[in-house]
């Protein structure tokens, strides 16, 4: 503080640079913190907090809600969904009011060529409220671009649809981690310049701005209208702040999709999240009673999900990443396991499909964060409820591809990527596509003595999803090439073995064809106290855990695969094994 007081003689010479200085170094403090708080915001923040916050402004009551008369979740350049009935709807402005819907194909070229009339004589009658609703028959794959011709007899309501391709359409939700843009990702400038090549992908950024303690029947909050792909329209255009459009995890999942049918199949995809939000303000009433939890509906389900519905829009499925704010501790991943299941079954139910199992489902496993505790590999364990439970669920794991303590990890294309192969596997009929990860099954323990007088515990692993393919090992992504500072036994997690006298112990990871198997030298543990024979005769394993932290050091895949085997925490006595398993062998 001395240097930055000045002379009482604004006279003296040293004034003027003392005054010019002292500018100078509040200018480099204000920019440090304006910095700071950038870059804390940005990537450090807790993901338990809503950004930007559910304030008050934000809440909208269903009777001030805007209606349009053509649905906001419509318009120029969007996909509508491919070989199924296409509801559109909206809200005359007079009741009784006929509407009427001509389809009309538009020319490739500059020919001159008349455009041709697909489907017309579509009518249908405005009800008390004004809410219209017309089916189109169903349509195949086309990159041949309609328009839709919407017009109400009873006043001067009249709308064009143009540009409108008929493929698949995904609606990707979750917090903030689905929310992180293309412009904040890994190699995001050839990412995005990329875009160029997609111009049959249309994308939809739904926005943060309304919540409602009711359920709305249009969307309040629009952040990037249905835009045709490409390097200009994935990233904004003018100075980001936070996250905005496009969701880097939709955008890869999309792009895999496009390929994979060789970019004959447009697809449109929403991005339609909130950073910070529960998965109970994503849920319906219905899904809390499923759960025996008060009778209640989120107000991002009312203002963001349920716009959706009223038609309903017509769909393929869904890709969730959300989980962080849940990570509390305490019943919270149990809360988890049933009321995340029961949201999938009632977004699906909301949606009408054909059949209830219809409509794909996939989820990101939560990635690395450093939240107290075992909040984070309780919640990646509640995630998986969802696929035990359900049919047509599938998952991808991020735990391999954090960035440490850092809650959002910047590279989301292997996740996105993974879980693009679990839609191609289960909605696209490609049933050969490997996209499971191998997961644990069972485990056989001994503890061996060996004629040096040392003491190895083992535990050999079998593991489920793993077919004939093997495992191999790599040094860990989240180890950052073994600068990442593993300080707090909370952090980095590793393999290990629980001994029954002794708790748990660090473990090696070796692999053997399609086993895992974990070894931990307990000699000395074992000979440092009274009577160290019998100890290390009633010595035995009781529990494995692999990974099981917030930053999990997974160096084991399933051969041919990018697929991590999964992290786990397992009492052996769960199986009822410990005492038909926990041998004591001598070996020559």
């Amino acid at each position: 503080y001395c240097i930055l007081l000045l002379p009482k003689d604004k006279s003296a010479g040293i004034y003027s640079i003392m005054t010019t200085f002292k500018k100078f170094v509040f200018t480099i403090i204000w920019v440090t913190f304006a910095l700071r708080k950038t870059i804390a915001a940005e990537y450090f923040t807790s993901d338990d907090v809503p950004d930007p916050p559910l304030k008050e402004h934000n809440l909208l009551k269903g009777d001030t809600e805007t209606r349009g008369f053509v649905s906001a979740t419509f318009g120029t350049n969007m996909v509508l969904q491919r070989d199924q009935e296409i509801p559109i709807w909206g809200y005359a402005k007079v009741p009784g009011t006929t509407i009427t819907t001509k389809v009309v194909l538009l020319s490739k070229d500059d020919s001159g060529e008349e455009p041709t009339v697909i489907l017309q004589g579509l009518q249908t009658v405005a009800e008390e409220d004004g809410f219209w609703r017309q089916i189109l028959p169903p349509q195949p794959a086309s990159l041949n671009p309609v328009s839709i011709i919407i017009v109400s007899s009873g006043d001067d309501q009249a709308v064009e649809l143009s540009n409108i391709l008929f493929g698949d359409v995904y609606i990707c939700g979750g917090q903030s981690n689905m929310q992180f843009d293309l412009s904040k990702t890994t190699n995001s400038t050839q990412e995005i310049a990329a875009a160029d090549n997609y111009p049959h992908i249309r994308i939809f950024t739904v926005g943060t701005g309304t919540k409602s303690d009711n359920p709305l029947q249009d969307l309040q909050t629009i952040e990037q209208t249905w835009s045709v792909a490409s390097s200009k329209t994935v990233v904004p255009q003018v100075g980001p702040k936070g996250f905005q459009y496009f969701s880097s995890v939709c955008w890869f999942f999309g792009t895999t999709i496009a390929n994979a049918l060789d970019n004959q199949v447009p697809l449109g995809l929403i991005s339609n999240n909130w950073g910070g939000t529960t998965v109970e303000q994503w849920s319906s009433s219905e899904a809390f009673r499923k759960c025996d939890r008060e009778d209640a509906q989120g107000a991002l389900y009312n203002a963001m999900i349920h716009p959706y519905t009223v038609g309903p829009m017509a769909l393929t499925g869904f890709t969730w990443y959300q989980g962080e704010a849940n990570a509390k501790g305490g019943d919270s991943a149990d809360l988890y396991a049933c009321l995340f299941p029961a949201m999938v079954e009632s977004w699906r139910k909301d949606f009408k499909p054909s059949s209830p199992n219809d409509l794909y489902f996939g989820f990101i496993q939560l990635s690395t964060w450093c939240v107290a505790g075992g909040a984070i590999p309780e919640l990646r364990n509640a995630q998986m409820s969802a696929y035990e439970k359900l049919k047509n669920v599938g998952y991808a794991t991020n735990a391999d591809h954090g960035a440490g303590c850092n809650i959002h990890p910047p590279t989301k294309q292997p996740c996105a990527k993974r879980l693009a192969r679990s839609a191609l596997a289960l909605q696209y009929g490609e049933d050969d596509l490997v996209w499971r990860s191998p997961s644990y099954s069972s485990a056989s323990p001994t503890i061996r003595t060996l004629s040096s007088g040392e003491a190895i515990a083992h535990a050999v692993i079998d593991l489920a999803d793993i077919g004939d393919d093997g495992l191999y090992t790599i040094s860990p992504f989240n180890y950052v090439g073994g600068t990442f500072e593993c300080t707090e036994k909370t952090n980095c997690a590793w393999a290990a073995l629980q001994l029954s006298l002794d708790g748990w112990v660090n473990a090696t990871v070796t692999v053997s064809g399609n086993n895992m198997i974990l070894s931990a030298n307990i000699s000395s543990i074992s000979s440092s106290a009274p009577s160290s024979a019998l100890r290390r005769q009633t010595q035995h394993v009781i529990g494995t855990s692999y990974g099981w932290g917030a930053v999990p050091m997974l160096s084991v895949y399933r051969s041919g695969t990018d697929l991590p085997v999964l992290p786990w925490n397992k009492s052996l006595e769960e199986h009822g094994s410990v005492a038909d398993v926990a041998q004591v062998l001598a070996t020559s």
